[in-house]
């Protein structure tokens, strides 16, 4: 599996939180978050100035997401205004209203795993200046994430102090509160659907409950 237990949890690291307070800084953005990008589930590994809600949650479906295609075109991606940008998926643009977007690579042993990018809800421009700033901060991240995964000691039976078992009940609660409301909309959808008559899920519902079960699969994970 690509992705490692050190590089997954949510506990505050200080290169990390950094990292992602030098992208806001240089580019004048609110919100900066360290994004890994999975099959079916992006998780911020480290962020600043997101939504509540998605700072509890700590993850969203990949489809909704910006940073799928930083990792698909293994290139940075530049949203000026994402209302206005056919590219884009508009959940969250309508939800949040994220407006512009710089998106980075971030690599581990050569392969890229997620993104290091900032938002606004304005639209604006990205300065190839940023850009170039944002993408060495990129590669720090993921040097960060290759050095979490080599220090970390295999552990070994059931967590042994309470702290541990704290640490571990708090990451399960925010990883549910992700996959439930990833849940949500396509099962309130077929709720719906039941209640009016029995019309029949279209394909498109189907598929997003179907994409919704796989989020909640990724999140479990």
């Amino acid at each position: 599996h690509l992705f490692e237990e050190a590089m997954t949890r949510l506990d505050p690291d200080s290169i990390l939180d950094a990292c992602i307070e030098e992208a806001a800084r240089l580019s004048g953005a609110p919100i900066a978050l360290i994004s890994l990008v999975m099959r079916h589930v992006q998780l911020f590994r480290a962020h600043r100035g997101l939504p509540p809600e998605l700072a509890l949650s700590c993850a969203t479906s990949r489809r909704s997401s910006f940073c799928q295609f930083v990792v698909r075109d293994e290139s940075p991606f530049l949203v000026e205004d994402a209302a206005s940008d056919p590219r884009v998926p508009q959940e969250l643009v309508e939800r949040y209203g994220i407006r512009a977007y710089a998106g980075v690579p971030v690599r581990v042993d050569g392969q890229v795993l997620g993104t290091l990018c900032v938002i606004d809800v304005q639209p604006r421009r990205f300065e190839p200046a940023v850009v170039e700033a944002l993408s060495a901060l990129g590669a720090r991240v993921g040097a960060r994430l290759g050095e979490l995964v080599s220090a970390e000691e295999p552990i070994e039976g059931p967590p042994s102090t309470a702290r541990d078992r704290l640490r571990l009940l708090r990451r399960m609660a925010r990883l549910l509160e992700g996959a439930l409301q990833a849940l949500g909309p396509a099962l309130e959808q077929a709720r719906t659907a039941e209640i009016q008559g029995a019309r029949a899920l279209t394909g498109g519902s189907r598929e997003d409950l179907r994409e919704a079960i796989r989020c909640h699969q990724d999140l479990v994970e």
